[in-house]
């Protein structure tokens, strides 16, 4: 069986829905998932979602997802992978597709400096418990897990005084994902009303040696553009083409998703420069931003 992990898109919902009511059903609790396919959509991959899922396909067919999100230890001053659902379809395990998803889950975490990989397992889970153990994880009996949802949750939080006044301006430097995710879910809706859907995908490429990045590039595509936030080059790697080739590499997968052109904006004129060489134009500047340097912005005709 050729089997394929990768990061689930938007468009797999359906199959995420699906797998996830299998897993519900195996666990006897299929009368729990009151998730929708929407939801699914909202959560997972809108702008700023704070969970994230792989697919593992065979033959094109989704047989197995891994959702999961960051944690945090406290003791080790580092973040860490929290795993919510690992499954895979009955007639497809013993074939390697639950190891598959641990060790990209893994190596995700080590490459992030993640302190550890964690999960919860039902006691009487014995086949999933003895897979974990084969995995060389170890249990925490001694911890009890807690939850605190529906009306105890509701009630507790009724307990907190308002803090902004019904209809105030509220001015804060810490805001909450939720209130992110409603706002960018709601301007999306409008712009995609003023001018059509933007399709934003992210997309990303890195250089990795001895487990770390090295160099990466990290932006998206919407409207038919490649828009660039990030490039990175580590020092030793600068003046070997190395921001050329990520650019090559961003650009070319723009041109598959139907992109014809190209921008990126920074404030150092090596940059700009290194930029202008792989085909880029200037076409504005906003002077002292950050003070003392201009932010000059480039496109390029895909």
């Amino acid at each position: 069986m050729t089997l394929t992990i990768r990061p689930a898109l938007a468009a797999d919902a359906p199959d995420l829905l699906r797998l996830i009511r299998e897993l519900a059903r195996y666990e006897q609790a299929e009368d729990k998932v009151l998730a929708t396919e929407a939801d699914l959509a909202r959560t997972l991959f809108s702008p700023g979602a704070a969970a994230r899922a792989l697919l593992a396909e065979a033959a094109g067919e989704a047989v197995g997802y891994a959702v999961y999100f960051t944690s945090y230890s406290t003791w080790l001053g580092r973040n860490g992978i929290y795993l919510e659902d690992l499954y895979v379809s009955p007639a497809r395990r013993g074939q390697g597709a639950g190891r598959a998803l641990m060790r990209h889950l893994a190596a995700e975490a080590v490459a992030q400096g993640c302190g550890r990989l964690e999960w919860s397992v039902l006691d009487w889970n014995a086949p999933a418990i003895r897979f974990y153990d084969s995995l060389g994880a170890t249990p925490h009996s001694e911890w009890i897990r807690y939850r605190l949802d529906g009306d105890a949750l509701q009630a507790l939080a009724a307990e907190a005084p308002a803090t902004v006044p019904e209809g105030a301006i509220e001015l804060t430097a810490t805001p909450a994902p939720a209130d992110l995710e409603a706002l960018s879910r709601a301007l999306g809706a409008f712009n995609d009303a003023d001018v059509g859907p933007a399709n934003r995908k992210p997309l990303a490429v890195f250089r990795r040696e001895g487990g770390r990045i090295v160099a990466g590039l990290s932006g998206y595509t919407a409207w038919g553009w490649l828009y660039v936030q990030w490039l990175w080059v580590d020092e030793g790697l600068r003046g070997q083409g190395v921001a050329g080739r990520m650019l090559a590499a961003a650009e070319a997968e723009a041109k598959a998703r139907g992109c014809h052109g190209a921008l990126i904006d920074t404030f150092s004129p090596v940059g700009a420069h290194t930029y202008e060489k792989q085909g880029y134009a200037r076409f504005g500047a906003v002077a002292d931003f950050p003070p003392g340097r201009s932010r000059i912005y480039l496109q390029k005709r895909l």
